[in-house]
């Protein structure tokens, strides 16, 4: 019995990681189409940040139900861990660098966008440009913009779109920028230069106070590892002391109180050390 609830557990937790990948998977090659729709580097950006956290879920389970039997309770817990916790942060901690090269490159291309309209050069023709040259992740992102305007996307919608998938408030601000600029008028070109350089600006002050919070953000993570290190050496050192508390109802809900106030105090902490610039 115990082994036919384990091999349906595994069966629906392969259907739902399955999913998740599946529907990735088509928002990925529905984002790059036309450049590159194959290349799954930047899978993780596809995953929406709930479906995360139930792939991880999924995930751990699978790994806890497989483990189980070779490495007990211990190997369990850490995989469930592993995937429930590990899954989420790593997509996050891959979107926010993204976010941060997308932001870097940007911050560089709208010079070159800005020399290529006091050059003479269209808006779009310079967006065109920097497409050709920047590498990923703005070029890729840029050659969409590029190619939904030749398929007769506005040039201020293609903007828009671009902010969507980006999500990242230095380029919500090139784009409003430019739709404004071009509908009221203005010095486009000095309005990038000004941009750049506030991003520039804004991206040095903000390396200098992540690593001055490094520290804050590392104790964070030992803290609530520490509980659950201390768990895993004495299920491996003395298990007759662990399982009574693992098997047993009050135990589980020990475990499960311990785990949620980790990991609240986790994000507290990490809220605490996150300073907004």
């Amino acid at each position: 019995m115990g082994i036919l609830f384990a091999a349906a557990s595994v069966f629906f937790a392969v259907l739902l990681l399955g999913r998740v990948l599946q529907q990735a998977a088509a928002r990925l090659r529905e984002r790059y189409e036309a450049v590159g729709a194959s290349d799954l580097g930047d899978f993780l950006l596809a995953v929406e940040p709930r479906a995360t956290w139930i792939a991880g879920a999924a995930a751990g389970a699978i790994g806890a139900i497989l483990l189980a039997p070779f490495s007990g309770t211990a190997g369990a817990l850490a995989a469930l861990a592993l995937g429930g916790i590990g899954v989420p942060a790593f997509a996050a901690r891959h979107r926010r660098r993204w976010v941060r090269q997308l932001e870097v490159q940007l911050a560089e291309g709208l010079t070159t966008v800005a020399s290529g309209l006091r050059a003479g050069l269209s808006l779009q023709q310079a967006f065109e440009q920097l497409a050709e040259e920047a590498p990923r992740p703005l070029g890729r992102e840029l050659a969409v913009v590029v190619r939904h305007c030749k398929l007769g996307v506005g040039l201020d919608d293609a903007l828009e779109r671009f902010a969507r998938r980006a999500g990242s408030e230095d380029v919500d601000l090139v784009v409003v920028s430019v739709s404004v600029a071009r509908r009221f008028g203005g010095n486009l070109s000095h309005l990038l230069d000004r941009i750049a350089a506030t991003t520039r600006e804004r991206l040095r002050i903000g390396g200098k106070v992540e690593a001055l919070t490094a520290q804050g953000r590392m104790q964070a993570w030992i803290v609530a590892a520490l509980p659950f290190g201390l768990l895993l050496a004495m299920a491996a050192l003395r298990p007759d002391l662990v399982e009574p508390m693992v098997q047993s109802a009050p135990g589980r809900v020990l475990l499960a109180l311990v785990a949620g106030f980790e990991l609240l105090g986790l994000v507290w902490i990490r809220r605490i050390v996150a300073v907004r610039i």
